[in-house]
């Protein structure tokens, strides 16, 4: 039969159709009889008396089931509906509420966590450009890299390196080693001529002395710059002097705000590099607050830092890919000598401290004038604190191309008069007065190399030998410090794995740190074996300082 228009197959296609043709129903004033069946295979009719004819009859089960079919495929399609309906309140819920969220400009950080192995990235191919340079601002990001905080109840232990934040945070700052503190005190002080006290505790620089040291670069103003130094663009490169940025292969950088930069590249020989930037990150360690921030850039001209200046990197013949150390540039300096008090004492091979005095350096050579520590107002006293960090600063980092340096030149000429020039890498701001340690790439993995040298070489054993008496002479021309930095050296001393902790430092903060000294295996090796000792031998020297005083 045709199907009438609200057959229920157009709308469920897969239901049965009702084709079973109406029964024909009997002429009025007929009477029916009910027959009944000879087997329960047999249909049952009904007997019309008047014209005899048999009329099947539907059983009542049948009905029953058809209507029974018919009910649970409209309670499947009212279902269907249902869900349907819900679906679209939902959605557009969620679209009113993302309209009016944009509409008002409310936006929540997203976090992106990545698990970075301790070995490092070996490369940055493969990553999202957003995650390729660290510090690119952007319209709706920044990428940073900021600590773990492995105080938080919900940080993993598993987790090591850095994670990547998609907002600027703030760098990792130094493990605080100074929380033990040197319970140390001596009735001995030492006052100037105008009654200012430049001693205390027999060993300390006072209060008076350090308010007059200018404090640097606190940690937030290092922060800063780190973050400006990934992020700025370099405009130009120009070549360098030996009073911007030394070596031919560096490169004096000004970046499109006009701010500049010392680049240095040194390949092959990136120990050099790593000098500079592991030199950073200790002074960090040290609370040593004058030497410039350094960051690693890659030269690359996907890089938005250098995109711009490709044409000069390819005139400075600098490989593309290569990694250089960008290095703050501090205005307003000019090249210092080492003060009469610490060059005659050097000279001398005697030892500042309350007890000395003038009696001590009956041999020392006419141009050197003689002056005893009473003598020195608070300023010059001021200097010398700075100086007190600088010799533990070098002594740790073994550089050989500061104050070590004069002093090879001198021995090797016998002209002592060579340490009354200016100082190599040394610089004072003519603004604040504060000393600068500059150019810093002659530290950690080169230095310890010439000191320690790996192969069974006499000469170079010599040599080493050398170097490490002259900086054992410069480290024992003092027993004053300042209390801060003390107390920092004997945090390294009690922490007993001060490789570790620098380099853990560095690698939060540094995303190229590794991939740098992979491009160098075994030149870090004689840092690693020898670097605690030295850290032994500056709280050595500082206990005998105090030993000194302590009775008196």
């Amino acid at each position: 039969m045709k199907k009438e228009d609200n057959d229920l197959s157009l709308l469920i296609p897969d239901a049965e159709t009702m084709t079973q043709d109406p029964l024909d129903l009997p002429p009025l004033g007929s009477v029916l009889v009910q027959v009944p069946a000879r087997c329960n295979c047999c249909p049952q009719v009904m007997l019309d008396t008047n014209s005899g004819q048999m009329i099947p009859v539907r059983p009542a089960h049948l009905n029953t089931k058809a209507e029974s079919n018919l009910n649970w495929k409209l309670v499947l399609l009212l279902t269907i509906a249902s869900a349907a309906l819900v679906s679209i309140v939902v959605i557009s819920q969620q679209l009113i509420l993302r309209h009016m969220g944009a509409t008002q400009q409310i936006s929540e950080p997203i976090t992106l966590e990545l698990n970075i192995p301790e070995s490092g990235w070996m490369s940055n191919e493969g990553l999202h450009h957003k995650l390729r340079y660290p510090g690119e601002i952007n319209e709706d990001y920044m990428v940073e890299i900021i600590q773990m905080d492995d105080a938080t109840p919900d940080s993993n232990s598993q987790l090591s390196g850095a994670y990547y934040h998609m907002l600027p945070e703030k760098y990792t700052s130094p493990k605080k080693l100074d929380h033990h503190g040197v319970k140390f005190h001596s009735p001995l002080t030492l006052k100037n001529k105008n009654d200012v006290t430049l001693v205390e505790d027999g060993m300390y620089w006072s209060n008076e002395v350090i308010n007059n040291v200018d404090p640097g670069l606190d940690e937030d103003t290092i922060e800063a710059e780190l973050r400006s130094l990934r992020s700025r663009k370099v405009k130009s490169l120009e070549e360098p002097t030996w009073l911007k940025c030394g070596r031919e292969q560096n490169r004096f950088v000004t970046f499109k705000d006009g701010v500049h930069a010392c680049a240095r590249y040194r390949e092959p020989h990136n120990q050099l590099v790593l000098g500079e930037v592991m030199s950073f990150y200790l002074a960090r360690l040290l609370g040593i607050h004058n030497v410039p921030a350094v960051i690693l850039s890659q030269v690359d001209p996907n890089n938005p830092v250098w995109k711009s200046a490709m044409n000069e990197v390819n005139s400075a013949e600098w490989r593309v890919g290569s990694i250089v150390a960008m290095i703050q540039w501090v205005e307003d300096l000019v090249r210092d000598k080492m003060p009469n008090i610490l060059k005659q004492a050097l000279l001398a091979r005697t030892t500042l401290d309350v007890t000395s005095d003038d009696d001590t350096y009956s041999d020392l050579p006419s141009d050197v004038t003689r002056v005893n520590i009473r003598d020195l107002d608070v300023t010059e006293a001021a200097e010398m604190a700075q100086w007190s960090d600088l010799v533990v600063f070098d002594y740790l980092t073994a550089n050989y191309d500061r104050v070590a340096s004069m002093q090879d030149a001198a021995e090797k000429e016998k002209r002592p008069e060579i340490l009354s020039e200016t100082v190599h890498n040394l610089a004072k701001s003519t603004r604040t007065g504060s000393l600068w340690l500059i150019d810093n790439e002659s530290g950690m993995l080169d230095a310890y190399n010439l000191l320690y040298p790996q192969f069974e070489d006499s000469e170079a054993k010599k040599e080493g030998n050398r170097f490490k008496n002259m900086q054992r002479d410069m480290l024992q021309t003092t027993c004053i410090f300042k209390r801060s930095t003390v107390d920092k050296i004997f945090g390294l001393y009690k922490n007993g794995d001060t490789v570790s902790l620098l380099n853990d430092f560095i690698n939060r903060n540094e995303p190229f740190y590794g991939e740098l000294l992979r491009s160098i295996p075994g030149q870090d090796s004689a840092f690693r074996k020898h670097f605690q000792e030295r850290v032994v031998e500056v709280w050595t020297w500082m206990k005998q300082c105090q030993e000194n005083v302590k009775f008196w």
